[in-house]
């Protein structure tokens, strides 16, 4: 397998196990804001698929390098 497929397994894998350290008198509470968490992500991504968003145009302004992201993040974690 690829190493994209290892990080989604193990992203189920730990959000399943944090299920068990929910109390169970709070646990329909933690649905409650799972799930209004996701009908905000579902709303926005349906915005940006049906508005066409990002606009390439409107990143055009920025000039921004493929090696930016190795200029300004990787230097932070570097001691």
């Amino acid at each position: 397998m690829r190493i994209e497929w290892w990080i989604l397994v193990m992203v189920y894998i730990a959000a399943t196990a944090i299920l068990f350290f929910i109390p169970k008198n709070k646990f329909r509470l933690a649905v409650l804001a799972v799930l209004f968490k996701q009908f905000i992500t579902f709303l926005a991504g349906l915005a940006v698929v049906e508005l066409n968003l990002p606009n390439n145009h409107l990143l055009n302004n920025y000039h921004i390098s493929e090696n930016s992201f190795g200029q300004t993040i990787v230097p932070m974690f570097k001691k």
